[in-house]
């Protein structure tokens, strides 16, 4: 009895220190920026942190969904100024060779470990863009590739079959074409020109990763895109057109759009007109992914807390969900996707698999925007393509480091 009773005694002791109960550590916070609002997705992004949060009590996840992509770089850029960065963000890849060059993200090698298989597992496109140097500093998540969307019955009507290279495309486009419609849209957009360029046989940078924008690939890719218009083919939209763009191709006026995989959720919700379809963009073209990064001022804890909260989001069954919700592409190469809807997610990972990265540079993201503004001069205002060429390339040297 008095064994009994000195048992009890020291499990109370080991409950209650200096007359008060011990109380379990409150979980790690660790506020994760993303943007993630397409309604599908974000509601299964909201489901898949709410099961992590309740898998364990050492971290607790509070997603945000700051806006577009563009809203999270801008907000970004503001709170590392005032030191008010969040734990951890989504950025696209752009964004983050931005990040990585300024010395704002926290390397993860001390805090993250990865079996081999799972490793072994990984799109290598998506996987190898987190490192620089020795250091990874982002793991890879929403990963995405260009798809060319079409109206079905547009093409079987002409008697039209998806192209499979850019000149089938381009007599598709043109064949097409009627009075009040053009074959297709183009949006002004470096990753899809550079994607252009590629599939024809060429690079807009050169061996070093510095841009060849006035090159000979880059005027062929501008001299396919001049002919298609000059044919009355192509409707030429800016970047910041984007979504007029897409308009355009859901009421009609054009039956080609090309887009990253993720824009399916939002158009098969409008494309009541007529049945959506994809295939993978022709030849190779520049791969589209988000890295999860943790910034340089979180701490340890809250870095291990993403990098737990990422093995979570990898997980087959979790994969095949977000998939399924928001079209971007599993980054694991076992994970597959039943039902596929239309086969899209097949065709966006045929994409994948030969996809390449841009390179990754910190001036990446003034180099696009000279390449999209020399493209819409060209295209829509009419300059010379030499001359814009040439002009776009001197401003790309003057930022080059």
């Amino acid at each position: 009895m008095a064994r009994i009773r000195w048992i009890l005694l020291s499990i109370i002791a080991c409950v209650f220190v200096g007359g008060m109960p011990l109380r379990a550590a409150a979980p790690v916070k660790v506020t994760f920026w993303n943007y993630v609002t397409a309604a599908q997705a974000s509601k299964e992004l909201e489901a898949q942190v709410s099961a992590f949060n309740t898998s364990q009590g050492k971290y607790l996840i509070e997603a945000i969904t700051v806006g577009s992509y563009q809203d999270v770089n801008v907000k970004l850029v503001a709170a590392l100024r005032a030191n008010n960065a969040p734990s951890m963000a989504m950025v696209d890849n752009v964004f983050f060779t931005r990040l990585v060059a300024g010395n704002q993200l926290a390397a993860l090698n001390n805090v993250l470990e990865v079996p081999a298989a799972l490793q072994a597992d990984l799109v290598p496109v998506a996987w190898n863009y987190g490192v620089s140097g020795k250091q990874r500093y982002g793991l890879p998540w929403a990963t995405s590739s260009l798809l060319l969307f079409y109206n079905t019955e547009a093409l079987r009507g002409k008697g039209v079959n998806p192209p499979k290279t850019w000149a089938e495309f381009a007599v598709a486009a043109k064949k097409l074409t009627a009075r009040g419609n053009k074959g297709a849209v183009f949006i002004l957009d470096a990753w899809i020109f550079g994607s252009l360029v590629t599939g024809l046989g060429g690079n807009i940078f050169d061996a070093n990763g510095i841009p060849d924008f006035d090159g000979p690939a880059s005027l062929e890719g501008v001299k396919f895109l001049l002919d298609l218009q000059k044919a009355g083919a192509l409707s030429v939209r800016s970047f910041n057109e984007s979504e007029a763009g897409i308009i355009d191709f859901l009421r009609t006026k054009t039956f080609f759009a090309i887009a990253p995989s993720p824009v399916f959720a939002t158009l098969k919700q409008y494309s009541t007109a007529f049945n959506l379809n994809a295939v993978t963009l022709p030849g190779r073209s520049v791969a589209g992914e988000a890295q999860l990064v943790a910034f340089k001022d979180s701490s340890p804890e809250e870095q291990r807390g993403m990098t737990e909260f990422w093995k979570f989001l990898v997980k087959p069954d979790n994969q095949e969900r977000w998939a399924k919700a928001s079209y971007y592409l599993p980054v694991r190469k076992s994970v597959t996707v039943s039902p596929d809807e239309r086969g899209l997610i097949a065709e966006g990972r045929l994409g994948l698999d030969r996809a390449f990265n841009f390179p990754q540079r910190g001036e990446m993201q003034e180099w696009r925007r000279i390449i999209e503004d020399a493209l819409e001069r060209i295209l829509k205002g009419g300059a010379d393509p030499l001359v814009a060429l040439a002009e776009a390339q001197k401003k790309t040297n003057a930022v080059a480091k």
